[in-house]
């Protein structure tokens, strides 16, 4: 995929980032960066080296998984949430899902991540799509059969940040 065209509601042709592979795997979760995951509930700040491991870690409050997460790489991590080994903590919510996830997303895009922050800027007003076909329709669009529609959580925070950091350069 990557940047494909659609059809607006006037059918005009709009070019859309739709999904995030090739020129655009920066915008995946998975891209390595330096992230830091706040501390909470008598658990210390945590270092990360990517946002899907940092997110991941923020599902539980149980010290010892953190740990865990933080030594996997992005692809185990995911896939340990896949298979339900995360005990999700007590105030597990979507409010707490997009806060923190902006919160991780904030980090990936700025000084701390110079070359990714100015990616980012360089996609321009180029609408984002978080394209997928695992399911996931609260941070993404899944386009798999049985689906073929998401919320698009992920890159509407996308689309937000990279306004908010084009506004402040």
């Amino acid at each position: 995929m990557g940047i494909v065209n659609f059809l607006d509601r006037k059918q005009n042709t709009v070019a859309v980032i739709f999904g995030f592979n090739n020129d655009n795997s920066f915008l995946s979760n998975f891209e390595s960066c330096s992230v830091i995951l706040p501390a909470e509930a008598n658990l210390p700040e945590m270092d990360f080296d990517s946002v899907e491991n940092a997110y991941m870690a923020w599902k539980t409050l149980d010290y010892e998984q953190r740990l865990h997460m933080q030594a996997m790489s992005a692809s185990e991590v995911k896939n340990y949430s896949i298979d339900g080994k995360i005990s999700l903590r007590s105030d597990y919510s979507d409010e707490g899902r997009l806060q923190i996830m902006e919160q991780l997303l904030r980090q990936k895009f700025s000084d701390k991540n110079p070359e990714l922050k100015q990616k980012l800027i360089d996609t321009g007003d180029i609408p984002i799509i978080e394209a997928n076909d695992l399911g996931d329709v609260f941070f993404g669009f899944c386009y798999s059969e049985g689906y073929g529609y998401g919320m698009n959580h992920l890159g509407c925070l996308l689309m937000q940040i990279r306004q908010d950091i084009s506004c402040t350069n």
